[in-house]
């Protein structure tokens, strides 16, 4: 990990709209890190990025963050991207969206489901950009091209699993609870099963 932080939560809950605890006091550092968060859907992984990214607002504790910072959300919603006609792909539209992001140059960048709507080369094109990323990169995905690219992982599985993960988290890698195909397939050969 990184000493220079860019982004701290310190405390951080999350709850739904309905009540229901997504994130328990969670306390990371973020610095120059590359970091994937993967879990199964509905979990609260694109909230915790929006917290993170300043989009939302955590329930309770706080997150500091001491650089630009941008989130390039997974939901296209009939956004039009300048230069990309209302009449551009799904693809076209998501792939210009992470070339605005990437050219900007934030500190931290945050990508939820990158690979959404892209076909082979778009999702090449992503994953030779991020093999050239040196600043602060937080992604959810559930596409294993991309997670192989990263050397951290944190595991979105259940709020007892994800206190345990991230009172260990920041030493390197560790991924709770997944199948082992799914390990082997991202090359993680580190697991603890709580």
């Amino acid at each position: 990990m990184s000493t220079a932080w860019l982004l701290e939560a310190h405390a951080v809950t999350i709850e739904a709209p309905g009540g229901r605890t997504l994130v328990r006091e969670l306390s990371l550092r973020l610095g120059r890190d590359r970091v994937a968060v993967v879990g199964r859907n509905g979990v609260g992984k694109s909230t915790l990025l929006e917290v993170l990214a300043g989009r939302l607002a955590a329930t309770r504790g706080r997150v500091v963050c001491r650089g630009r910072r941008l989130l390039v959300s997974q939901h296209l919603a009939g956004e039009v991207v300048a230069d990309n006609p209302p009449a551009a792909s799904p693809g076209e539209r998501r792939r210009q969206r992470l070339r605005t992001a990437l050219d900007a140059r934030p500190d931290l960048l945050f990508l939820d489901e990158p690979t959404l709507d892209l076909d082979a080369a778009g999702i090449t094109w992503l994953l030779e950009r991020l093999a050239l990323w040196r600043d602060g990169l937080l992604v959810v995905s559930h596409d294993r091209r991309v997670l192989r690219a990263f050397n951290q992982h944190l595991d979105f599985v259940g709020l007892a699993a994800l206190e345990a993960v991230l009172a260990a988290w920041p030493g390197g890698l560790l991924v709770v609870g997944h199948d082992p195909e799914f390990l082997d397939a991202i090359g993680v050969s580190a697991r603890l099963d709580l």
